[in-house]
């Protein structure tokens, strides 16, 4: 997707490259009606563009089943004869097909006008109740999405221009971001009519949201669902985050930035935790906790030039190319931001974020029987294998050629594939020729394989020297590891080692008594290690669980976890008890009503379990503090709710629970 033009260098790192094929965008003229309180979109208007070589006999044009029945009408060219193809899809996607009755010419207008309402039924990313209208355009087609034939004839949605105008209720404020606005006001209702300058997918956002403005070297806006006096130090961090991404990925892609907030509830029941659109990200009010989280706005940050701005095409490795990324850029982040956590991210996971998305969550992924090739990471599987191995390798790898070699091919990456999509095989091609050496071993080693390195190491101080041997099982992996050695009485030497076969066998001085011999002591190499084998054993089934209720295999997931918590073996070390049944109990809560007894049944039991993650903890009293309020049961919110708050005190205030509290009284 590409929204902002850059000028191309005539070479490309010595060579010339082909030339980018020119991106077909659709001119809209939008009418929305966004009426929370019937809870209903009623949109109407026109969709503009020009016939292009791959779509001259007929053009799909995609829009989601919750938006109702669209009426449609070819307004130009004036045919007798055409006809429209009803496609319906599993994701809801119902593709709407224009066959012409005769082939148009290359750049001939088409002009297509359409009319309907919906919004009740459904969808991922798509929310509409009373209070709040959440509609992602990358995700939902709320509005008709023209499609594009790309070179491997797949189809993408072309991006769009033109004016979005939307009428609310005085109190709520709609929101599309990167765009220019202006707001009136007609008695009991406000029309902002939206100016779409450059081409984007929309997104539509309504709220009761108050708006501030920060003028950075980008103009940053947060939209705040309440006023809060530490929205000023999200939008500073949020900039200056911005600044180091744009010294990795080069500069930033759109002309300004949006922060936007929307409820906790959304975020449970869509089970998203965040998103980026054009020219912004989306996080739940749970993310404006009293202490600030790089890893999820660096991840979400990254976005903008991986998935937004850059765009992952062909069979392989896609995900790598968007959630791997954007994890990388989470991961530099940190680095630079909060270095104390970056070997605990790397490790076990950064503090409130994703506890799976780390080295010892992609060992438990793998022992559940979920692991793949990285470069077959794709969007069913991108968020537990990309953000968990993936983002580590791809570390890796800028300190095998080098953190300025690699940011030299990533920028050099970002400005040209602004104007076409990026294959996963274009993407390794390009980091190679920025290293300046062959990089096919790497490559086969960490993208075409599963797993990770297992090496066993044994040692014996001779006198003033240690002699080491490492083996490997096969395959093996060639690596070039830090070898800590450390004295009985605090020494610490470090040195690197170069592994090239099955066994290596060292000998290295030593002028120190040595206790003990660490490969790679900061986790830089995602590997096996002694200490995570049992957790990643014990905790494998719960990973297993999460991966199908994400996947939306919900009945399977029920299944699943609760035929792994009837074989539940004790001491419950590593809180497989507590885990499993928050999983029962959100995939109860995703039921309704019907399911509520049961969910708070299971956080019940979460909460007795004698091995308890404080992160997920926080959550499990909040979530139970939610069904009791719902099903007006004054005790146990009561309870709940003062246990939410401890729990989120004594874990630093991470989730912003008193915040997340104020409405239920």
């Amino acid at each position: 997707m590409k929204w902002l033009l850059l000028l191309l260098s005539a070479l490309w790192l010595g060579t010339t490259p082909a030339p980018a094929q020119p991106t077909p965008v659709v001119k809209y003229e939008l009418l929305v009606d966004a009426n929370l309180g019937a809870r209903q979109l009623t949109v109407r208007g026109t969709a503009a563009f020009v016939a292009a070589e791959n779509f001259r006999d007929s053009v799909d044009v995609v829009l989601h089943k919750t938006m109702g029945n669209p009426a449609f009408r070819l307004l130009s060219p004036k045919r007798d004869k055409f006809i429209i193809k009803k496609l319906e899809a599993g994701d809801g996607q119902t593709t709407y097909r224009f066959v012409f009755g005769h082939r148009l010419a290359v750049g001939q207008p088409v002009r297509i006008g359409f009319a309907y309402r919906g919004g009740r039924l459904p969808a991922f990313q798509f929310f509409l109740d009373s209070s709040y209208c959440l509609a992602g355009g990358y995700n939902v087609a709320w509005y008709p999405q023209v499609q594009a034939r790309r070179r491997d004839n797949t189809t993408t949605a072309m991006e769009g221009t033109g004016t979005i105008r939307v009428t609310t209720a005085r109190a709520f404020t709609p929101v599309i971001m990167g765009c220019e606005s202006r707001q009136t006001f007609q008695g009991p209702q406000r029309v902002t009519r939206f100016t779409v300058p450059s081409p984007a997918i929309f997104s539509l956002f309504v709220g009761c949201y108050q708006r501030t403005d920060y003028a950075g070297a980008v103009p940053t806006t947060a939209y705040r669902l309440t006023r809060d006096t530490a929205t000023a130090g999200y939008l500073h961090r949020s900039a200056a985050i911005i600044g180091a991404l744009a010294e990795e990925f080069g500069p930033y892609p759109f002309r300004s930035f949006s922060l936007l907030e929307y409820p906790e509830d959304v975020s449970n029941k869509l089970s998203i935790g965040g998103s980026s659109e054009y020219a912004g990200i989306t996080l739940p009010s749970s993310a404006f906790g009293s202490r600030f989280n790089y890893a999820l706005f660096g991840h979400e940050l990254a976005h903008q030039w991986w998935a937004v701005a850059v765009e992952a095409a062909g069979a392989k490795g896609t995900g790598m190319l968007s959630e791997g990324m954007a994890q990388f850029g989470s991961l530099q982040v940190v680095s630079r931001f909060d270095s104390a956590h970056a070997e605990q991210y790397r490790r076990t996971g950064y503090p409130g974020y994703v506890r799976d998305q780390c080295g010892l969550g992609y060992l438990t992924l793998a022992l559940s029987g979920h692991d793949a090739a990285l470069e077959n990471v794709n969007g069913a599987n991108a968020h537990a294998l990309a953000n968990s191995k993936g983002f580590l390798v791809l570390d890796l790898l800028a300190e095998t050629i080098g953190r300025d070699r690699m940011g030299q091919g990533l920028r050099a990456i970002v400005q040209r594939h602004r104007h076409e999509p990026l294959t996963w095989e274009a993407f390794l091609a390009e980091i190679e020729q920025a290293a300046g050496q062959d990089l096919s071993w790497f490559y086969e080693q960490w993208f075409q394989r599963q797993g990770a390195p297992d090496w066993s190491l044994t040692w014996a101080q001779h006198g003033p020297a240690v002699a080491l041997t490492i083996v490997q099982p096969a395959p093996f992996y060639r690596l070039r590891l830090e070898l800590e050695l450390l004295g009985v009485r605090g020494e610490r030497t470090r040195q690197f080692i170069d592994l090239t076969s099955p066994t290596t066998q060292v000998s290295l001085p030593a002028a120190f008594p040595v206790q003990q011999v660490r490969l790679d002591p900061a986790f830089r190499v995602p590997h096996w290690e002694e200490q995570y084998r049992a957790p990643a054993q014990a905790l494998a089934p719960v990973v297993g669980v999460r991966i199908l209720r994400l996947a939306g295999k919900k009945e399977e997931a029920n299944t699943a976890a609760e035929a792994a918590l009837s074989r539940l073996t004790q001491p419950d070390c590593y809180g497989v008890e507590f885990a499993l049944c928050y999983e029962l109990g959100r995939l109860k809560v995703g039921q309704g009503p019907p399911g509520r007894d049961a969910a708070m049944n299971y956080f019940l039991r979460a909460i007795q379990s004698p091995v308890r993650d404080p992160n997920a903890l926080v959550q499990v009293y909040y979530r139970l503090a939610q069904l009791a309020h719902a099903k007006g049961d004054r005790a146990v919110f009561t309870w709940a709710k003062t246990n939410a708050l401890t729990a989120d005190a004594l874990n630093g205030n991470a989730a912003g629970m008193a915040k997340l509290l104020v409405g239920y009284q």
